[in-house]
């Protein structure tokens, strides 16, 4: 009687207990590979966006670089027109000066 009364239902509720084990273990098992998935799937797109906000700074650069000597050889150009200005002022006198003296003389 004893056994049939105690210890075969505290064996059976062992066995169930067992199985809810195995249960919950398949679920967590079950849950870790997903995360796992997931994880590996965010790790990707991360280095997704890493290389692409990589690239985009090296464009950057590059853009800046060429901005760079564009603005030099625009300021080269600025000062050569200026150095031009100034001889076709030096011209422009002498052109005056010319007509000056050549106003002296009556034909």
């Amino acid at each position: 009687t004893y056994i049939n009364e105690t210890i075969l239902p505290d064996y059976d509720k062992f066995v169930e207990t067992g199985k809810q084990y195995r249960d919950d273990a398949s679920h967590l098992r079950e849950f870790a590979v997903k995360s796992n998935i997931a994880s590996k799937s965010l790790t990707d797109s991360i280095e997704v966006m890493n290389n692409a906000m990589e690239e985009i700074a090296k464009a950057t650069h590059e853009g800046a670089v060429g901005n760079t000597t564009v603005a030099e050889r625009v300021t080269d150009v600025a000062e050569k027109a200026n150095g031009i200005l100034e001889k076709m002022n030096i011209s422009q006198q002498g052109a005056d000066n010319l007509k000056q003296q050549l106003a002296k003389f009556k034909l």
